[in-house]
């Protein structure tokens, strides 16, 4: 069944994550990327969680049927089947959109694997059926897309609007790689000089 791919703006959002492993802490870790206000309910936490910033708040207990009241998401990553079913159940008749980690069906969305540079943001998902490729294919595109992209994003950005340029044809220029070559040696001065030069 194909998803609708989009990109979601949780600023400020009340967002839920029941367990405390390592996927619970993948998923705060992205919440928390993206300023989401979490809330993290689990016994214990994965040794991985003392690496975040100390912006979530911990209930050191079970999961229980009001911790998904107010929230805006909801990530079911317990390693107890029936746990997750039971999020996924209470998220449900709240009208609550929720994830289940080991059960793509019972979940109303899924989370892609990303990769950020500057404001590009790459989502890689395969409808939950193997978290463990999109985190492989994410890797095999940082390899490809390095931060001279986020870069290049700022730059077009600054004379986009003001260029009289057909953008389309500067991204099947020489232009393109010459300017990308010199962001990737830090040399921002260089590259918008060349991109100004071929506005002209």
């Amino acid at each position: 069944m194909p998803l609708l791919p989009i990109n979601l703006n949780v600023k400020n959002a009340a967002c839920l994550v029941v367990g405390g492993g390592k996927v619970a802490h993948r998923k705060c870790a992205a919440l928390l990327e993206c300023d989401a206000l979490v809330t993290v309910v689990a016994p214990q936490l994965h040794a991985a969680f003392a690496s975040l910033p100390i912006r979530f708040e911990h209930h050191q207990r079970v999961f229980l049927p009001h911790d998904c009241e107010g929230k805006r998401l909801v990530f079911a990553c317990t390693n107890n089947n029936a746990v997750n079913l039971q999020v996924a159940k209470i998220s449900l008749q709240a009208g609550i959109w929720c994830n289940v980690c080991d059960n793509a069906k019972k979940s109303t969305f899924h989370s892609a694997a990303s990769v950020r540079q500057g404001d590009i943001t790459i989502g890689i998902a395969t409808n939950g059926q193997s978290p463990a490729l999109a985190r492989h294919l994410k890797s095999t595109i940082e390899r490809c897309i390095g931060p001279e992209y986020g870069e290049l994003t700022t730059l077009i950005a600054k004379y986009r609007k003001t260029a009289n340029a057909d953008w389309d044809d500067f991204f099947h220029s020489d232009v393109l790689e010459k300017v990308l070559l010199l962001l990737k040696r830090h040399d921002t001065d260089a590259a918008e000089a060349a991109l100004c030069d071929y506005l002209k």
